[in-house]
């Protein structure tokens, strides 16, 4: 056998894997054997104060969770809310264009009756286009008011509501001092 500076045999690949192996279950067995003879770890017992801060802490959750209940209501509404005014805005928006239509179509006829006017040529078809645009402008421009008077009183209602629900509270703090 051939062998190294220390004066110990080399063994072949084979040899020197079978010894490893044993070597490591050596380990293994030691291992185990230390692992059988430990305490086993030391768990802090459910004392008191433990039970009370996880209490604490479970009940903090569930008011979070009951605040975020109630926070996502509150946005729904205000989400509806903000589709009825676009809905609302939506409306003005087309009653002011029927206003602006009406009133340019006002403009042009009477510039038209003006004309015929100083001509000293009187169209009684044209005074009686005047007259169905004039009653047409005012009429889109009642809609338009009516409109915009819809979308304030649709604002104010929330607020109003608002009023009410907080002004008792308002009286028990006051009653409180």
């Amino acid at each position: 056998m051939i062998q190294d500076s220390d004066d110990r045999p080399l063994l072949s690949g084979e040899q020197r894997i079978a010894a490893a192996v044993g070597r490591v279950n050596a380990a293994l067995t030691r291992m185990a054997q230390l692992m059988d003879r430990a305490p086993a770890p030391a768990y802090p017992a459910d004392t008191p104060e433990i039970e009370a801060a996880l209490y604490d802490a479970e009940s903090r959750v569930a008011r979070l969770e009951a605040h975020l209940a109630a926070e996502r209501e509150r946005l729904a509404v205000v989400e509806q809310q903000l589709a009825a005014q676009g809905g609302r805005l939506a409306e003005i928006d087309d009653e002011l264009y029927r206003l602006r239509q009406s009133n340019a179509e006002l403009r042009a006829i009477t510039e038209e009756l003006r004309a015929s006017l100083s001509a000293n040529v009187a169209d009684p078809a044209l005074v009686n286009r005047a007259m169905e645009a004039e009653i047409a402008a005012l009429q889109a421009n009642r809609a338009a008011d009516l409109a915009e008077v819809s979308a304030v009183i649709a604002g104010l209602r929330p607020l109003v509501a608002n009023a009410g629900r907080s002004a008792p509270r308002q009286l028990d703090a006051e009653e409180e001092n």
